[in-house]
């Protein structure tokens, strides 16, 4: 019995190179060499919409969506990416005086949400403005958090709505809604078969990998942004992989044999 199980070369030899690309980035940034990430539109429009609300004294409702999972399922990491946003604008809304509203499809979220927000307030020296109420837990059941949601953003008439996490079906009635009470609405989703969606009704969008992109631009945590640089270093390997083995086929060479093994 071999080491390796026969035709899985390819997969091996795939992960151990996208570990090494990994490791590599995370020991640069550890030695001080960070990936530049760039700044993302939708960023800059969640700082606006803040402050709209503010003036217009009109809440900003904050969600990671519900998804299909929590923060213990294959939706968790989306969910965290979630939080780097809500840390941002709840500092925003502690500094303008903002309220802010989240809404939370899965319980274990809360306390992670309650905790981030507090601490954005703290960070700015507006703990005494700081509601508990403010977060909110509706429902783990797909519809009724949708229900609730949308009860949300009608009867606060919200200026802003910013779902940054994940979604399922709900994510259109919910962003339908934002539009009817005429809310600036930023959505971000890894999922790209709920994109369409909300690509058509938002107003400002983080598309796939953005999402993570943008969590690690926010925390500034370096190994985050390495591994943000790292997913990037492995689109292009990936990119030269396919223009190689097109090349390689187009002069006759079985390149495809190598990795049947």
């Amino acid at each position: 019995m071999g080491i390796l199980e026969q035709g899985r070369f390819i997969e091996f030899f795939t992960f151990l190179l996208l570990l090494i690309i990994v490791i590599i980035y995370i020991v640069l940034a550890k030695r001080g060499i960070v990936p530049k990430v760039r700044r993302l539109a939708a960023l800059d429009a969640i700082e606006e919409s803040v402050g709209r609300a503010a003036e217009m004294g009109r809440p900003v409702v904050f969600s990671t969506g519900w998804g299909g999972g929590g923060l213990y399922s294959d939706k968790g990491p989306s969910h965290m990416a979630g939080m780097s946003a809500l840390d941002y604008a709840a500092r925003i809304a502690a500094r303008t005086g903002a309220r802010l509203i989240v809404c939370l499809a899965w319980p274990e979220l809360v306390p992670v949400a309650e905790d981030t927000v507090r601490q954005a307030y703290i960070s700015e020296g507006k703990l005494d403005t700081f509601d508990p109420q403010s977060v909110r837990f509706i429902s783990s059941y797909q519809f009724a958090y949708t229900l609730g949601y949308m009860g949300v953003l009608m009867k606060e008439k919200a200026a802003a709505n910013l779902y940054l996490g994940t979604a399922w079906g709900e994510v259109l009635n919910i962003v339908e809604t934002g539009n009817t009470v005429g809310a600036v609405q930023i959505g971000g989703i890894y999922d790209v078969r709920n994109l369409p969606m909300m690509v058509a009704v938002c107003d400002y969008f983080l598309i796939g990998g953005e999402l993570y992109a943008a969590s690690a631009y926010l925390s500034k945590e370096p190994t985050m942004v390495a591994t943000t640089g790292a997913g990037d270093a492995w689109k292009i390997v990936t990119i030269i992989a396919v223009i190689l083995g097109a090349l390689l086929t187009a002069v006759g060479v079985n390149w495809a044999r190598i990795f049947s093994l």
